[in-house]
């Protein structure tokens, strides 16, 4: 694949940014707000994660093998950075460009935070790994709107296994997980890992990646919305913060009405 980098001064189209960790509603609530979009008469794009043309059919051949054929975590954190930069050139600049609605289902802060639970700092990744970021596409980023869905453990790994039995997948844990404990026959204190040990390991990896995200926005501007809720009400929610009505829109009289005079016998 050759770079072909477009360096960014301004464009009319508008990014917006979903984030959080998995199971917190991203890929459900960036479809519906690109349906809400085009009903309008406006053109929407949902950017998804690992959908690039050269790396997805990769990711579902090669995320779970175990042996010789296994991707490693640090590979996949690789292989993911490549198919965010590929979709920001090729599908997330020209719609922008446009005038279109872009809408990313995860961009950086989950690298960020997958590349932390990796070992890796932070200053590796934001300098090194993320080096467009702070470049070539700076302007992009910090024109973007990010909305963060935060949601406790308990609510992701719910709608984890949800997802996974409709599409008849093993729902047990984000592919994370399931990477950093595919290998394991021990935990750390010698127990072995049974059944509910694994689960409980799962568990507990999840609320460190739940507890990362709510680190990362605490130091990054974004909005953020509480995903607990019921996902009816966080679309209203993200609809209200991202078109807001002007108080330009309303009459004086629908916002506020006037008293009516009222005349006095003399």
């Amino acid at each position: 694949m050759k770079p072909n980098f477009t360096p960014l001064h301004d464009f009319p189209g508008r990014l917006i940014i979903l984030e959080g960790p998995d199971g917190s509603g991203k890929s459900t609530q960036a479809k519906k707000l690109k349906k809400k979009i085009e009903a309008e008469g406006n053109k929407a794009v949902v950017v998804a994660w690992k959908d690039a043309p050269h790396f997805r059919d990769y990711f579902v051949q090669h995320e779970l093998k175990k042996g010789a054929d296994v991707a490693t975590p640090e590979a996949h954190l690789l292989l993911q950075v490549a198919d965010m930069l590929y979709q920001i050139e090729r599908k997330v600049v020209p719609h922008l460009i446009k005038g279109h609605t872009v809408i990313m289902d995860r961009a950086l802060p989950t690298i960020v935070i997958r590349g932390l639970s990796l070992g890796h700092t932070l200053e590796q990744l934001e300098k090194g790994l993320l080096w467009f970021a702070n470049s070539l596409y700076r302007e992009l980023f910090q024109r973007a709107t990010t909305i963060f869905l935060s949601v406790n453990s308990k609510k992701t790994l719910e709608n984890i296994a949800k997802r996974a039995k409709k599409h008849g997948e093993d729902g047990e844990g984000t592919l994370l997980s399931r990477h950093m404990i595919q290998n394991l026959r021990y935990l750390p204190d010698g127990e072995r890992l049974t059944k509910k040990a694994k689960r409980r390991l799962v568990e507990q990896l999840q609320d460190t990646y739940v507890t990362s995200y709510h680190h990362y926005f605490a130091h990054h501007p974004s909005v953020t919305i509480d995903a607990n809720q019921d996902e009816k009400i966080v679309f209203q929610q993200l609809v209200s913060v991202l078109f807001p009505v002007k108080f330009s829109n309303f009459t004086r009289g629908s916002f506020r009405p006037r008293a009516k005079k009222v005349k006095v016998a003399a």
